[in-house]
């Protein structure tokens, strides 16, 4: 087993972090960006408390609020923003949109050309530093607080591109600003979490290191998630889904393995295509890729074997895959979780449209099997009717 493991981000952890937020905002300078989302955070009163605090340490603030899409749009606003005032440093303050925004212009503001050309790979950065930049969790599901990635949507033309190795200077996991989500809102984001936590585990190549830290996450996490539901106010569940959101994209449930990450781009088409959000796209999509990609590789025999106790002995890859199956589409129906996009609302099929917006990936390079464009689209087609 080789791995390189880099995770620069400091967290802090707990509802009584406020004021070791504020010194550490402090040390980037006297200028932050705040970039927010709906309006719960100010309702709650949790603005005025970290707006008190931040003045008590002579920071003067900007805000950027009503994120609710990682808009191109929006980062251009924001670095345009920065660069007028002599920003200091960026705060994402929300779910995996805000902090994608505040990566993504702390990025983009020590680049000479526009972002979109260094988000899509056009050109080479000219750096990558990046201004100071921070996220405070309000909505844990994706992992951004604790990762270098970014997911931006180009609204002009439905295109989604993004950075990788931009972390963030730190990330404040306050549990207290989870009590506001509903059970629906939560179930969708923790099984987001569960989702790309899976990912990790089928990357091939065994390591007996993440794959142990995986497993005991996803049970913690449907553990606590289950403790959540049951009792909305129970801050202690809420806390650790925190930390397991922030650890399912961080690298640590990968270490020794080789992972495939081009369900990525393809879940961007998914979006696209089907009108649905990321989280409800990746998780509709997942089992059809496990039907997709799966050969009878022993890793992702092993995560049938591990988490659903799939009998594995003298048994063929598809009679292990019909089970696993089985135990994943039971697992969605006891949360309530869509089978399938039609299951989330009616979708009008387009062929060549679809077939279009696979070909625009381009090549698409898998580590478990050959893609082809006709296998991409077979896929979504049956994801959108079900299985």
């Amino acid at each position: 087993m080789e791995f390189t493991y880099y995770n620069p981000v400091k967290l802090f952890h707990g509802e009584h972090k406020l004021d070791e937020v504020a010194k550490e905002i402090r040390t980037f300078g006297k200028k932050v960006l705040l970039i927010t989302g709906g309006e719960s955070f100010r309702k709650n009163g949790y603005y005025a408390q970290l707006e008190k605090a931040l003045k008590k340490k002579e920071i003067t603030i900007y805000e950027m609020s009503g994120n609710r899409t990682p808009s191109l749009e929006r980062v251009r606003e924001g670095i345009a923003l920065v660069r007028k005032e002599k920003i200091d440093s960026v705060v994402g303050i929300g779910g995996g949109t805000c902090m994608d925004i505040a990566k993504t212009i702390a990025f983009g503001v020590k680049q000479q050309d526009d972002i979109w050309e260094y988000l899509t790979c056009s050109k080479e950065p000219d750096t990558m530093e990046h201004l100071p930049v921070g996220t405070i969790v309000t909505f844990p599901s994706s992992g951004s607080d604790m990762n270098g990635s970014t997911q931006i949507t180009n609204e002009a033309t439905g295109e989604q591109a993004g950075l990788s190795d931009v972390y963030p200077n730190f990330t404040w996991q306050n549990p207290q600003y989870m009590l506001s989500i509903g059970n629906e809102e939560l179930t969708a984001a923790q099984l987001t979490a569960f989702v790309q936590l899976s990912l990790g585990y089928i990357g091939l190549g065994r390591s007996d290191i993440s794959e142990n830290i995986t497993i005991t996450l996803i049970k913690q996490l449907f553990e606590q998630l289950d403790k959540s539901l049951a009792d909305p106010g129970d801050m202690d569940s809420r806390s650790i889904l925190m930390t397991i959101s922030a650890f399912t994209v961080n690298g640590l449930t990968t270490l020794g393995k080789k992972g495939d990450w081009c369900l990525y781009p393809i879940n961007a088409v998914i979006q696209n295509y089907c009108d649905v959000k990321y989280k409800q796209a990746i998780t509709v999509i997942f089992p059809y890729w496990l039907k997709l990609i799966y050969h009878g590789q022993p890793e992702i025999t092993s995560y049938f074997h591990e988490l659903f106790g799939v009998e594995i002995n003298l048994r063929t890859p598809d009679e292990i895959l019909q089970d696993g199956l089985w135990e994943l589409f039971k697992l969605y129906d006891k949360y309530g979780i869509a089978a399938s996009f039609s299951e989330i609302h009616e979708i009008q099929e387009d062929k060549l449209r679809l077939h279009g917006m696979v070909e625009s990936l381009g090549e698409m390079q898998s580590i478990y099997t050959e893609l082809t464009a006709e296998k991409v689209e077979k896929m979504i087609l049956e994801s959108v009717r079900g299985m």
